[in-house]
């Protein structure tokens, strides 16, 4: 005699225990240096300075998944859109609890709200914003909203790199705005940046601070700048982009052929891969910078050289593996080998992603950055 197992409760059983799964996911956490986003993988793409919900809808056109805003009704057409939120803060002199206090009932409802940060580069003044303060905010909050991150914003201007230990102590993750434009070294001054957030605060997640804005006395970055500034934060770890600063004409997208519009979506598709990066190694050779780490079936390598001659990249086969690049702005393709070995040369400031994937499985680059 046949037994029938009641088809109802297996069902009813099977969506209790999706709904626990989904309530236990949700908010922001780090695991392993990886962001998560109501159990997601979350590569933020980050825009500054929106001031209007259609600034936010546009911004989510372009391609951006996150902002750093406090305007409530700004916040609530983000939340509609499925767009990331942190909440700025600063902290000055003492914690005023019951300010803070006002500020965590305003924004709590909200659902947008992923990230609170306590300091927009508060090692600049120190005297004010000492690390002990900023700690002791970012503990308050944890304790009353426990699934929100908090991060703060670190620039390492003025030496003040050497403060940065103590401002990580208590915080998830930590942006970092390294001024390229200021400093006039480019590139560079990103990887350096990133570098030492990564290795000081590990393993809190890093978000490089790209910049696109009208610095008094200074050209905008170009196309070709803030790509190689991505690459750059890329190789040394950056886990996020967020883009200083949004300027509503400027990136007014004209049917997808704005240069910027299409850099976001080239972010957002390469955010996505280091998304879910496993094993990351890093390493560089004078100007060559490396990212090597897996995803899915395949092996991927990001490359960058910073320095004033060309390098040679070497890139391990294994058995019936293909090879395929991508350069920045352009799609991806195969590439031959010899042997068990794929060899390129990087010339100065030339950047690129690789895969080294199974003859049996297609290309994730070729998918994931067609035009």
């Amino acid at each position: 005699m046949r037994r029938f197992i009641p088809v109802f409760p297996v069902i009813a059983f099977g969506a209790i225990c999706l709904v626990l799964a989904a309530g236990g996911c949700a908010g922001t956490r780090i695991v392993r240096g990886h962001i998560e986003r109501d159990g997601r993988p979350f590569f933020p793409v980050e825009v500054y300075s929106l001031s209007s919900p259609e600034d936010v809808r546009q911004a989510s056109r372009l391609g951006f998944n996150s902002t750093i805003n406090e305007f409530p009704d700004l916040m609530r057409e983000a939340a509609r859109l499925d767009f990331a939120v942190t909440v700025p803060d600063w902290f000055e002199n003492s914690l005023d609890c019951e300010r803070l206090d006002r500020r965590i009932e305003l924004y709590r409802p909200l659902k947008g709200v992923w990230a609170w940060s306590v300091g927009d580069e508060p090692e600049l003044r120190a005297e004010k914003s000492p690390p002990e303060l900023v700690a002791k905010a970012a503990r308050y909050l944890r304790q009353r909203m426990p699934s929100t991150a908090i991060c703060l914003t670190l620039s390492g201007a003025r030496d003040s790199t050497r403060l940065w230990p103590e401002y990580l102590r208590d915080v998830d993750f930590v942006r970092v705005a390294a001024y390229p434009l200021a400093e006039d070294r480019g590139a560079q001054l990103v990887y350096e940046r990133v570098s030492l957030a990564r290795e000081l605060g590990a393993p809190r997640p890093v978000i490089a601070v790209l910049d696109s804005w009208n610095m008094p006395g200074k050209p905008y970055r170009t196309i070709e700048g803030l790509r190689l500034d991505l690459y750059a934060a890329l190789a040394a770890g950056a886990r996020g982009v967020s883009i200083y600063k949004y300027e509503r004409e400027r990136w007014a997208d004209k049917e997808g052929k704005n240069d910027l519009a299409v850099f976001i979506r080239e972010v957002r598709s390469l955010g996505s891969l280091v998304a879910k990066a496993q094993n990351p190694a890093f390493s560089q050779d004078e100007g060559l910078k490396r990212l090597d780490f897996r995803a899915g079936w395949s092996n991927f390598t990001v490359a960058v050289n910073l320095g004033e001659t060309s390098k040679r990249l070497s890139l391990p086969l294994e058995w019936a593996q293909r090879c395929w690049r991508a350069r920045p702005g352009l799609p991806a393709e195969e590439i031959k080998g010899s042997g068990r070995v794929c060899e390129e040369i990087l010339r100065p400031e030339e950047a690129a992603i690789y895969e080294r994937g199974f003859c049996l499985f297609p290309s994730t680059l070729i998918g994931l950055l067609a035009p």
